[in-house]
């Protein structure tokens, strides 16, 4: 594991938001402390926390927030975000993409009526979700989504992946990307990554 001072991320006990972000520093053997948190301790520390959410990342003495910044900062250290600003731009659309469509199913994680969340993930369905998760997998270069290695685009349609087919989300159906062939190619080659299939035995 490469040394990098201090680096703590903090979330709860799920994958959630900070999952593709330990995915990114197992990938770059990047060592890191994963505090996972119960609800209460996340309570008595949310007055402390930048913008009252978690993850965060504590670097040394400073800490920080927003998934995605942390994401793209994890990237950097892990050599999984491009260098060259157009490369970057591709990744970075994918990102908010993706972003986009949790913001769309997020309302519906809210909603105590069973048959009103069943409601509102069938127009999810059948409306946000395809039209975001069609164009992404029409941005989708070959076996990664942005040129010719991993990239953390790669982690976070992984991810959406893995959380959409889980059978957990209630009106969400298992085969919902079995029609997105380069997504389900792209998150085949991130689990058959020896860094990803290490992190996900020991968690």
């Amino acid at each position: 594991m490469t040394a990098h001072p201090s680096l703590k991320l903090s979330y709860f006990d799920g994958k959630g938001r900070a999952e593709a972000i330990r995915l990114a520093f197992a990938v770059g053997k990047i060592e890191f402390e994963d505090e996972r948190l119960a609800r209460e301790a996340f309570i008595k520390r949310k007055p402390d926390l930048p913008f009252g959410s978690l993850p965060t990342l504590s670097i040394g003495d400073k800490q920080f927030a927003q998934s995605n910044a942390l994401l793209r900062y994890a990237g950097k250290l892990a050599g999984l975000y491009p260098a060259d600003a157009l490369e970057a731009l591709k990744v970075d659309q994918i990102l908010d993409a993706v972003e986009d469509i949790q913001g769309a199913l997020r309302p519906s994680f809210f909603e105590q009526d069973k048959e009103k969340k069943l409601s509102m993930r069938k127009e999810f369905m059948e409306n946000a979700f395809p039209r975001y998760v069609s164009g992404i997998e029409s941005l989708v270069e070959g076996k990664w989504a942005v040129g010719d290695k991993m990239t953390i685009a790669d982690l976070v349609l992984y991810q959406l992946k893995d959380t959409f087919t889980s059978g957990f989300l209630d009106g969400i159906p298992k085969n919902a990307f079995d029609e997105y062939s380069k997504i389900s190619s792209v998150a085949d080659a991130v689990g058959l990554n020896a860094e990803v299939k290490a992190w996900n035995d020991s968690h």
